[in-house]
């Protein structure tokens, strides 16, 4: 989901920085800068897709979270 930034200070979950841009990805809870939201296997940038997927705290694509953990 893209969201505007508010007056609030965020803080993004994947390089910890500040987030001063415009507009931020909200995944898992969790503010994104644009660029960091990516899978922790492959990583594949996930600003554009639909959907990731999480487990332990990580996010993933769909591909490689079915690759290890589905049919665990």
């Amino acid at each position: 989901m893209l969201k505007e930034v508010s007056d609030e200070d965020s803080c993004c979950a994947g390089c910890q920085g500040r987030i001063t841009d415009r507009f931020y990805l909200l995944a898992v809870d969790r503010q994104w800068h644009l660029g960091c939201l990516q899978c922790a296997e492959c990583k594949l940038s996930l600003d554009t897709e639909i959907t990731c997927y999480s487990r332990h705290g990580s996010i993933y694509c769909k591909h490689d979270y079915h690759r290890f953990w589905v049919g665990i």
